[in-house]
């Protein structure tokens, strides 16, 4: 055999080996796609984002969540009209309790978290110890249903948001009513303090957000440009800025706008996004987060960074409408509650 015809058989002998090599080599490994749930009440498919978290399955829509300044206790109302407290960082259920016949629409912490506050369907507001879960006492608003509370800063106040079109500022101490806003006229759906406590802004199905002094009752301004009933309302940590959230109706888009508190003028214009129900600043302001239903009818928790107006994540948190969001004082997690009866949390 010549040296030449040896040389093409030992390469026609390395390209077999290669070629067998190259045949066992198993395929490349695939990414995961999104975990794909079963549909909840409806026939749609789609997946939603996975959360960081997903705690026990309420199975009645949540409609309030509310946490104490340490970020240990979470609270949450629920349709059925309980009232649950939970470990956050367990993940377990403390305790919960029968609280408001009809529903419980609405859940803050005094701000030294040594007392719970609750509203709801029945027009009451109660005031329970969280550690136990005892009732302290019960105060009758006689405004309707009880939509929405808040607590001034300095723990003096309580505003109720009610169905019959007013707001009440109650004394935080003794219960005592001190007085009544009127200037709405149709359901106040929303309330809450300025981070210094000199203001108080109050959302109605009027389509309008008005603020009030608390310490005088005066109406200060009243916020218009939303076309529908306005169903959000949030102060920025730092006062200057308030965003307001429309949940739109019909072929009327929802909407969002951030408002300037210096001249109390939008500082955008609005921008659309269908019925936007909740809305939540970061404790450090840096970043909004909001609720509204997407085009394929999951609802969506969006993040948006204050200072460019750009959006910095999405999550398709629910198939249900998102009732809640807030953020843990510490900023650490955002939690999404909904009208499926699932409490997820996003780090």
């Amino acid at each position: 055999m010549n040296h030449n015809l040896q040389k093409s058989l030992a390469a026609l002998g390395w390209a077999v080996l290669l070629l067998a090599s190259i045949a066992c080599v198993p395929p490349p490994t695939q990414r995961p796609g999104p975990i794909w749930r079963p549909p909840i009440g409806d026939d749609s498919v789609s997946p939603l984002s996975v959360p960081d978290r997903e705690f026990p399955d309420q199975h009645v829509r949540v409609n309030a969540l509310a946490f104490d300044d340490t970020s240990r206790w979470m609270a949450t109302s629920s349709a059925d009209g309980k009232l649950t407290l939970w470990d956050f960082p367990a993940g377990r259920v403390l305790w919960q309790v029968d609280a408001h016949p009809g529903g419980a629409l609405s859940v803050a912490f005094r701000h030294n978290g040594n007392v719970l506050v609750s509203s709801g369907k029945d027009a009451a507001l109660k005031y329970w110890d969280p550690r136990s879960g005892r009732l302290l006492k019960t105060l009758a608003a006689n405004q309707g249903e009880l939509r929405g509370i808040a607590l001034s800063p300095d723990d003096k106040f309580v505003a109720t948001a009610g169905a019959d079109s007013t707001v009440k500022l109650w004394d935080e101490v003794n219960g005592n009513e001190i007085r009544t806003l009127a200037g709405h006229t149709s359901e106040v759906n929303a309330v809450a303090f300025s981070p210094d406590g000199s203001m108080l802004a109050s959302a109605s199905s009027d389509n309008s957000v008005r603020l009030w002094s608390p310490a005088t009752g005066a109406p200060l301004r009243v916020l218009t440009g939303h076309i529908e009933s306005v169903d959000a309302v949030a102060f920025a940590p730092d006062g200057l800025r308030l965003a307001t959230g429309s949940a739109g109706v019909g072929a009327h888009r929802g909407s969002y706008r951030i408002w300037d508190m210096k001249n109390f003028a939008p500082s955008s214009l609005p921008s659309e996004r269908h019925a936007v129900t909740a809305l939540a600043y970061r404790p450090d302001g840096k970043l909004l987060a909001l609720a509204y239903r997407g085009d394929g009818g999951l609802w969506i928790v969006e993040l948006i960074r204050v200072a460019e107006g750009r959006v910095l994540r999405r999550y398709v948190a629910h198939r249900k409408g998102i009732a809640a969001i807030a953020f843990t004082p510490d900023s650490r997690w955002l939690v999404s509650a909904g009208a499926d009866g699932v409490i997820r949390s996003w780090h």
